[in-house]
C-alpha cells in the first residue's frame, strides 16, 4: 500500500505536471515577449505559483516575474499591487505577474485584463488528462480506458481524480494490484483483485460503488448501512464497524477511501466476500436497425434529422440461446459508438432497457437520437447483455466479419490465451454503420421537402429536363432570392447548401465539411499548382482536421501564363457563385462557364502532353530528362488531397483523394 508520504508525492506530482504543460504551451508567448509586454497567470494557490516563478526564472530569465502579495515579503518572488504599478510602467522588460487564487487584493488597475495579457489555464487539466491515456502501456490500455475510466463516466468521476489515479499508476508502476488498489484516487475502495477476471470488472465496481455509497450515508445509523453492504453475513461486518467509530472524523467517502487504502489492509474490496459473480456466456446478434429517418446513399444508411428533433430508430436483437430461456439476462445496454475503422469509439450510453417475459426469439429497442444532444457523424449500436450485477453476459460475442472470426480462431489453436482485444474489429453484437447528419429547420415551400442532389450541376439538369418535358421555353435556371447559400457553417460534420429555382425546383445539396474544407483550401491558392496536405483528428466523430495546408509545386514556375490565368479565372467563377463569395464547385453553376472550363482542361492537358514528349528528344541531356521526369512525377500530385490517418491498430495511413477542381474531374 502506498504511505502517507507517496500519497503527498502524488499530489506534487500533479501541480507539478500542470506547471510543466503551462509553460510548454506558452512557450512560444513566453519566449517572444519583449520589453512593456505585461502578461498574467491566475488560479494556483500559493506553493503552486512559488513553483511555477522558479521554472520561469530558470527558462525565461529576461522576464520579470513576481508573485502578487497583500502581506510584506522580503523574498524577491514577490511584488506589492502598488510595487507592480512601478515595474508596469517603466517597460524596461517584459513583465510577468503571478497571482495566488485566494489573493484579496483589489485586481483593478494593478492588473487588469486591459492591461496583462491573461495567459489562459482553461482545458489545461483536460489537456493533461488525455495525455496521460495516451501513455498507459499497451498491456493495460484496454483495461484503465473502457472498462473501468469509461464505465465510471455515469458517476461523474472529476478530470483531477482521474488525473491523480494515472499519475499514481505512472509514478508508482503499472501493475494488475496497482491499477485496483489506486481506485481510492477515484473515490472507490481499493480492490486489489479488481482486474485479476476482465469479465468481472464492471460488476466489481458496480458493487465498489454501491458500498462507498452506503458507508458515506452518514444519515442513516451506523448498523442500517452495514447490514444493507453486499456482503456475505459473518465475514468483515465487525471490522467495518470498528473502523467507523476508530475513524469518526472520515465525514466523505474521499476520506474513506483513503484511510482504508493507507492503514486498513483487511478492508480493502478484494477481501470482500461479495455476491457470486460466475456466469455462463451468450451469444448476441444486432439483427437490423430501422428507421423512417433512414435513407440509403452510395450504399450506406444515411439518418436525416432536423434541428431540435429526434428520430427514432427500432433496433432487432436475438441471442443464443433465446432471451427466455436465460433467467439471469435482465437487462440489454444499448451503447452509442462512433465509426473509427475498427472497433469503435464509445460515445454515450442511450438506453438501458428490461429484459422481457416475450416467448419471441428476439427483442426489439426503441432508441432516440436527439439532434440536441449528438453531433454529427459516422456512428454504429453496441447492444450489451447483463445480469443483475452489471456482468456482461456477451462478452464472448464473434467477430461481425467471418473471415475476422476465422482468423482470430486460427490464433486461437496457437496460442489459446490469445485476447480478443488483440483484433480491433466489430463484433456481432455490433450493428451497421450509419452516418448521422442534422439539417437546418429551414421553411419548406408548399409543405414539400428540398430534393437532395450532389450538385447544382444536377439541379440544372432536373430543371432543363422538366422544361423540355412540359415545352416550355428552354431558359437557363436563376436562383431565387433566399436561395443559393449555405445553411450552416463549416464547423459541422455536414455542410448543407440550398439553391431554389421555383416551387417545383427547390434542393438541397449536402457536402462533407472535411471535403469543403479540402476544396477551399485549393480555392485559396489560385495562382499556384499544388496539393493539399492534411492529418485526420484520431476521433471519427472529431470535426475538421488535426492540420491541414497547401503545398505549392515546383511546376507553377514553369506552367505557362495563359493556364496560370484560366485557373485564377475559374477558381474566382467558383468562390464568387454565391453572394457570400464562399462557393466550392458542387455549388457552382457549372453550366455557365462552360467554354472557359473547356478552354483550360485544352491548354493544360497540351502542355502536359508536350512535356512528356520531351523525354523522348535525344537532343536533352540526362540532366534535363531527369529534370523533366521529375516534373512528369509531380504532375500525379497536382490537385490532390494527401490525407493522413490512423488504422485501428494505431499504424499510419495515407489516402490520396483526387478533389473536384483536378482536370479529369473537371471534364
Amino acid at each position: 500500500m502506498p504511505s502517507k508520504m507517496e500519497m503527498i508525492k502524488t499530489v506534487n506530482t500533479y501541480y507539478k505536471r500542470i506547471i510543466e504543460l503551462i509553460l510548454e504551451l506558452h512557450n512560444e508567448d513566453l519566449s517572444s515577449a519583449i520589453p512593456g509586454h505585461c502578461m498574467k497567470i491566475t488560479g494556483l494557490g500559493s506553493n503552486e505559483l512559488e513553483f511555477l516563478w522558479d521554472n520561469i526564472h530558470e527558462k525565461h530569465p529576461s522576464i520579470d516575474t513576481f508573485i502578487v502579495s497583500e502581506n510584506i515579503n522580503s523574498s524577491h518572488k514577490y511584488i506589492s499591487a502598488t510595487k507592480l504599478v512601478e515595474y508596469r510602467n517603466k517597460q524596461n522588460a517584459p513583465l510577468l505577474v503571478l497571482i495566488p487564487s485566494n489573493s484579496r487584493t483589489a485586481a483593478e488597475d494593478s492588473y487588469g485584463n486591459a492591461t496583462f495579457k491573461e495567459i489562459s489555464l482553461e482545458g489545461i487539466e483536460h489537456k493533461l488528462k488525455l495525455e496521460l491515456k495516451s501513455r498507459i502501456p499497451d498491456e493495460y490500455a484496454f483495461l484503465i480506458k473502457n472498462e473501468i475510466l469509461k464505465y465510471l463516466e455515469f458517476t461523474s468521476i472529476g478530470t483531477v481524480s482521474i488525473i491523480k489515479y494515472l499519475l499514481a499508476l505512472e509514478e508508482n508502476g503499472y501493475s494488475k494490484e496497482a491499477i485496483g488498489n489506486n481506485l481510492y484516487l477515484l473515490n472507490l475502495l481499493p480492490d486489489e483483485k479488481l482486474v485479476l477476471d476482465a469479465e468481472k470488472i464492471r460488476s466489481r465496481l458496480n458493487f465498489n460503488l454501491e458500498s462507498t455509497l452506503l458507508l458515506s450515508s452518514f444519515n442513516k445509523p451506523l448498523y442500517d448501512r452495514i447490514a444493507e453492504l453486499p456482503l456475505e453475513p459473518n465475514t468483515l461486518q465487525k471490522d467495518l464497524v470498528s473502523f467507523i467509530k476508530k475513524e469518526n472524523e472520515a465525514r466523505n467517502i474521499d476520506e474513506i477511501c483513503r484511510l482504508i487504502n493507507e492503514s486498513y489492509p483487511n478492508l480493502n474490496f478484494g477481501n470482500w466476500k461479495i455476491p457470486d459473480l460466475d456466469f455462463s456466456h451468450i451469444k448476441l446478434h444486432v439483427e437490423e436497425i430501422k428507421s423512417n429517418n433512414f435513407k440509403v446513399e452510395d450504399g450506406r444508411k444515411v439518418i436525416y434529422v432536423e434541428e431540435n428533433r429526434t428520430a427514432k430508430v427500432k433496433i432487432r436483437i436475438s441471442t443464443i440461446p433465446s432471451p427466455r430461456e436465460r433467467s439471469d439476462l435482465r437487462y440489454f445496454r444499448v451503447i452509442l459508438m462512433a465509426v473509427d475503422g475498427g472497433e469503435g469509439e464509445e460515445v454515450s450510453v442511450l438506453r438501458k432497457l428490461k429484459n422481457s417475459s416475450s416467448n419471441r426469439p428476439y427483442r426489439d429497442a426503441t432508441i432516440d437520437l436527439d439532434s440536441n444532444m449528438i453531433e454529427e457523424g459516422s456512428y454504429f449500436f453496441k447492444v450489451l447483455a447483463e445480469d443483475e450485477h452489471g456482468n456482461i453476459l456477451n462478452a464472448n460475442d464473434d467477430f461481425k466479419d467471418v473471415k475476422i472470426q476465422k482468423a482470430f480462431e486460427e490464433e486461437l489453436k496457437l496460442d489459446e490465451n490469445y485476447s480478443k482485444n488483440n483484433f480491433s474489429y466489430k463484433l456481432t453484437c455490433d450493428s451497421e454503420d450509419f452516418d448521422y447528419v442534422v439539417e437546418e429547420a429551414a421553411e419548406r415551400i408548399d409543405n414539400q421537402r428540398k430534393d437532395k442532389l450532389n450538385n447544382v450541376l444536377q439541379a440544372f439538369f432536373k430543371y432543363r429536363i422538366e422544361k423540355i418535358k412540359s415545352d416550355e421555353e428552354n431558359d437557363m435556371p436563376i436562383p431565387s432570392e433566399n436561395s443559393n447559400l449555405w445553411l450552416n457553417d463549416i464547423a459541422k460534420h455536414t455542410s448543407t447548401f440550398h439553391i431554389n429555382y421555383s416551387e417545383r425546383h427547390n434542393y438541397q445539396i449536402n457536402l462533407s465539411s472535411k471535403l469543403r474544407k479540402i476544396e477551399n483550401i485549393f480555392l485559396e491558392n489560385s495562382s499556384s499548382f499544388g496539393y493539399v496536405k492534411g492529418e485526420l483528428k484520431n476521433s471519427a466523430a472529431a470535426v475538421g482536421f488535426d492540420s491541414i495546408k497547401f503545398v505549392e509545386s515546383e511546376l507553377t514556375s514553369i506552367i505557362p501564363n495563359p493556364v496560370l490565368k484560366l485557373r485564377r479565372e475559374i477558381f474566382k467563377l467558383i468562390r464568387e457563385s454565391n453572394e457570400s463569395n464562399d462557393g466550392v464547385i458542387e455549388t457552382t453553376d457549372l453550366f455557365n462557364h462552360y467554354e472557359v472550363i473547356k478552354d483550360y482542361i485544352k491548354k493544360l492537358s497540351g502542355w502536359t502532353s508536350e512535356l512528356r514528349n520531351q523525354v523522348s528528344n535525344e537532343e536533352l541531356n540526362s540532366e534535363e530528362k531527369s529534370k523533366i521526369q521529375y516534373f512528369l512525377t509531380e504532375l500525379q500530385f497536382l490537385d490532390v488531397a494527401r490525407i493522413k490517418t490512423k488504422l485501428p491498430n494505431g499504424d499510419d495511413t495515407e489516402a490520396l483523394l483526387l478533389s473536384p477542381l483536378h482536370p479529369l474531374r473537371l471534364s
